[in-house]
């Protein structure tokens, strides 16, 4: 049981990074729209406040980049 939920944490961590990387490369407002959706997805799927508090701010800051604010 504790390998799988070894598993799980690494899934769940790697999502993590893949998502950071997503909105760190992101330079349209496209790109973070779809991000959006893949911090909802990740929510859904890891139920994880915390990272997802993390993940907007990240959004947010990427998103006042972009549109020059």
């Amino acid at each position: 049981m504790e390998n799988i939920e070894v598993k799980e944490e690494n899934i769940e961590l790697k999502s993590y990074e893949w998502i950071k990387s997503a909105i760190e490369s992101s330079n349209n407002p496209f790109h973070i729209d779809c991000c959006k959706k893949l911090i909802e997805l990740y929510v859904n799927k890891f139920n994880n406040g915390l990272k997802e508090a993390e993940l907007l701010i990240l959004l947010y800051d990427k998103s006042n980049q972009i549109n020059y604010i």
